[in-house]
């Protein structure tokens, strides 16, 4: 599991105190297809600003597309466990 740094402040804006904190891989994973679907939107507007994009490249968006898609089902499911599929 990752860790991270959790900081307390005061009401008036002062650094109080500093604990380690466990996340949850299920969360981190969560974080990974947020990041993976965002780089997403990216890439398939490029493929569309392809006028003729060639059979290779055309293969290569359906492959890509697929993971897009389990990834947002994993999301949609809550079944974010493991996401080497997406």
């Amino acid at each position: 599991m990752a860790q991270t740094t959790r900081e307390v402040y005061d009401g008036h804006g002062n650094l109080i105190s500093t604990e380690t904190v466990t996340i949850p891989d299920s969360i981190v994973n969560l974080d990974t297809l947020h990041q993976k679907a965002m780089a997403a939107l990216t890439n398939n507007a490029t493929y569309l600003g392809i006028a003729n994009p060639t059979n290779a490249q055309a293969v290569a968006q359906v492959t890509a597309l697929t993971r897009q898609v389990n990834g947002i089902i994993r999301i949609l499911l809550n079944q974010t466990d493991i996401i080497t599929d997406s």
